[in-house]
């Protein structure tokens, strides 16, 4: 019983985030008719007998472009069945997206399950992560396939780590799950490293045991990865990737304190100077959580030094993304240049916020746990 109640929940959530999608016809999103193309070029190269592919053969009107030597490939070897099926690629793109997004539910409430959080936190913390802007952004409006595999696959990253050192299957889960990560979106994977080093720090500090499982499982991610990656980080230099405005005009999109928290989810862009039309919040809910637990952590002495980590590293990504963190930033621009986008960190401050979430839930008086469900629904209506 309880197992269909946990399938109905997160069949309901995952079809709230993904509605856009059951419509007929595709959304018009910032990158979401790119990958179509893509998928169609990497299944002619497929055809063509390039394995792996590295160029798209159709693209630059029909001259061809090597954008698989350093585009992520995991959404495209993702669409090579429903390809071969002759599904097409529109509805492709929905079923890898629906999909994830369930999974990614799905792991969010093992993940809590595994930090000693009870049911009613899980629900909970579901809900939270079902309101999760940066993921209605690029489900609905930027449409960034990369994006969303790799956001549904870091809470599935938390939860390898909680079970790294039980048995050797699990550590075969781990390796499996952070090898397709690392082929998932380039960007994210290579700044989550630093995270799930803390995030291991803090769980298991000098765990011997643990340290070992993790460092092979890393060595293993590299040379089931590698074929990949090897290519693009040797070819980087002949192409205009630090060149590019993207990569050159980072310190021109650092979100105002005022857009990070009230601003509302709509499709726009993300323009150099201080206005922008796309929304680069974090959550006016989201914030209030964040408020909450602190306040919470205060209070409560015993048996606290995971959560105040985990609210410490919220309250500095939340200060990485403003502007008066220039002067953090520029220590390290030849590295920050290629997040993009300060507003980006977004991504890692919305998923740690998901156990800080079950954890004050669980924390807090009954009057404040109805207090935080009153304001869960109302997110959930300003979000339809």
């Amino acid at each position: 019983m309880k197992k269909i109640f946990w399938l109905i929940l997160i069949l309901f959530f995952t079809f709230f985030v993904t509605r856009v999608y059951v419509h007929s016809g595709f959304p018009y999103t910032h990158d979401g008719e790119n990958h179509l193309a893509r998928f169609a070029n990497y299944a002619i190269a497929v055809r063509e007998g390039q394995i792996p592919p590295r160029f798209a053969p159709n693209l630059f009107n029909h001259y061809g472009y090597p954008v698989f030597n350093f585009n992520y490939p995991l959404a495209n070897i993702l669409s090579l069945p429903f390809t071969f099926a002759k599904i097409n690629y529109e509805l492709t793109f929905k079923l890898i997206s629906i999909v994830a997004v369930g999974f990614y539910l799905l792991g969010v409430k093992k993940w809590v399950q595994l930090l000693g959080l009870g049911t009613p936190a899980q629900i909970f913390t579901v809900a939270v992560a079902s309101v999760n802007p940066y993921l209605l952004n690029i489900i609905i409006y930027r449409g960034n396939i990369g994006e969303i595999l790799a956001l549904c696959l870091l809470p599935w990253l938390m939860v390898g780590l909680e079970e790294l050192t039980k048995s050797k299957r699990k550590k075969l889960f781990f390796i499996f799950v952070f090898s397709i990560f690392a082929l998932s979106h380039n960007i994210i994977a290579i700044f989550s490293l630093p995270l799930l080093v803390i995030y291991g720090v803090i769980r298991f500090q000098s765990n011997r045991q643990f340290w070992l499982s993790f460092f092979f499982a890393g060595l293993c991610t590299v040379a089931l990865s590698l074929w990949f990656w090897l290519p693009a980080l040797t070819e980087k230099s002949f192409t205009v990737l630090d060149k590019v405005s993207l990569n050159t005009e980072f310190f021109d999109h650092f979100p105002s304190f005022t857009q990070l928290v009230f601003a509302p989810l709509r499709f726009g862009f993300s323009y150099g100077g201080p206005i922008d039309s796309l929304s680069l919040s974090v959550g006016l809910f989201q914030c209030v959580i964040l408020l909450l637990a602190t306040i919470v952590l205060l209070k409560k002495r015993k048996n606290t030094r995971f959560w105040w980590f985990i609210t410490l590293i919220l309250w500095l990504i939340f200060f990485l993304e403003l502007p008066e963190s220039r002067f953090i930033w520029s220590v390290f621009t030849p590295i920050a240049k290629y997040i993009q986008f300060p507003w980006r960190l977004t991504v890692f401050w919305e998923i740690l916020l998901l156990p800080l979430a079950g954890f004050l839930f669980e924390n807090v008086r009954r009057s404040w746990r109805i207090g935080l469900s009153i304001l869960l629904v109302f997110q959930f209506i300003a979000f339809t």
